[in-house]
């Protein structure tokens, strides 16, 4: 029986395409045994468990945030003298010194974080080689992030073909260093190729599960006991939740209460705020329904009329592929910024509109959603727009490419270079 191996961890937003693609080789080839490896939440292993996938957990080692060189040039620069002796100039605190205490604990973490870490990395190395022995896949498929990192440089050590999906528009560290490894790239976004110059890149799409192509709006209504007929909302916040959208949608009920009767809404808020919003919710006369999370988020995607959410790529790519319009809120401390740049993406094609995490209110985001609430041609347009984005054929081309791999595979007997 031969084996794929899919390198995924951390958030939803690597683990759902893991599954969808898991889901589409198991249909291509029932012989294929599929084994997640990385490190997940109980209920995303079970998730997997119960599709009858195999879930190997396995931690993943992170690069230190600051580069080697800069930890080590900042160490050297650290002259801040003790807070005591500041200097006053003009009445006020006129402290020169090159960095604040908080800043010179940072360097000096960070640092100590690139001294750890050759120790870290090869027990880690040596675990993911023992675990890839003992498998024996054709193909080791790396979902992005720190998970991906190891198996798929243990697996290019061993001489297992690979592949990689970066589902981010700006392409990040793991997926850069992995591109020099990697048998075969495959993108989200057609506007990745300018960030991997060079590089052999398959433009895939993200895969998202079937079922969010196919679901009923109907069907979905109905298992979330609502009624059709109304506009209805949902807030997404990711896998999971997101604190300040959670709060500023709840915030903005009363004006929408008080402006709009013909209005429900669907708001997935993760598992920390989900009995504090709940309990707003109850005090509402607005029909609604609260989760903390779904394993069925086909249905809330289906039932919806206009999102409200995030801006992580899978995120983007599901509401994409249902062809919905879009409020959408980036996460202002995600890496590299990468979340305003996907938000940015769809904004400039006219498919969602962008508030920033700091311009955030209960009663802007209550306008925004009644402006275009009112504004059907809008919405229409916004909706149309989003789905000329879709890449419902997805998932079936990463799995295509992972196939074409597995069969240039001549045996399992791996030889080290």
């Amino acid at each position: 029986m031969k084996c794929i191996v899919i390198a995924a961890g951390g958030t939803g937003g690597h683990l759902f395409p893991a599954l969808a693609i898991a889901e589409e080789l198991k249909e291509k080839n029932k012989g294929l045994k599929i084994v997640l490896v990385g490190r997940a939440k109980k209920k995303y292993q079970h998730l997997f468990r119960k599709k009858g996938f195999v879930f190997w957990e396995m931690r993943a080692i992170r690069l230190p945030e600051m580069s080697l060189w800069k930890a080590i040039a900042n160490m050297l620069s650290l002259r801040a003298p003790h807070p005591c002796f500041r200097k006053k100039a003009g009445g006020r605190g006129n402290l020169e010194i090159a960095s604040s205490a908080k800043e010179r604990w940072r360097t000096r973490n960070d640092f100590v974080d690139w001294l750890k870490f050759p120790f870290l990395l090869f027990p880690a190395f040596m675990q993911t080689i023992f675990m890839l022995l003992r498998f024996k896949p054709a193909v080791v498929v790396g979902m992005g992030g720190a998970a991906s990192g190891l198996p798929v440089l243990a697996a290019s050590f061993l001489r297992i073909r690979t592949l990689i999906q970066e589902h981010d528009i700006l392409p990040g560290v793991t997926t850069k260093i992995l591109s020099h490894f990697a048998g075969e790239i495959a993108v989200g976004f057609e506007e990745t190729k300018k960030y991997l110059p060079g590089k052999n890149l398959l433009v895939t799409g993200n895969p998202v599960k079937k079922q969010i192509l196919e679901r009923n709006r109907e069907d979905a209504l109905k298992e979330l006991g609502l009624p059709p007929g109304y506009f209805t909302i949902l807030f997404l916040g990711g896998s999971s939740g997101a604190h300040s959208l959670n709060l500023t949608a709840a915030a903005a009920i009363d004006d929408l209460e008080n402006e709009e009767e013909n209005l429900q809404i669907i708001h997935l808020t993760g598992e920390t705020d989900y009995p504090r919003i709940k309990r707003i919710y109850q005090k509402s006369s607005i029909k609604s329904v609260v989760l903390p999370f779904t394993e069925k988020v086909e249905n809330v995607y289906a039932a919806a009329d206009l999102v409200i959410a995030r801006a992580g790529a899978m995120t983007i790519s599901e509401i994409s592929a249902r062809g919905l319009p879009a409020i959408l809120i980036p996460y202002p401390y995600a890496k590299r910024n990468h979340q305003e740049i996907n938000a940015k993406y769809l904004v400039e094609k006219e498919a969602a509109i962008l508030i920033k995490d700091q311009e955030l209110s209960g009663p802007r985001l209550a306008r925004e959603i009644l402006s275009l609430r009112k504004d059907r041609k809008r919405l229409s347009e916004m909706s149309k727009n989003s789905q000329v984005l879709a890449r419902p054929k997805a998932t079936e081309k990463t799995v295509e490419g992972i196939l074409k791999l597995m069969k240039t595979t001549k045996d399992t007997s791996y030889k080290t270079t």
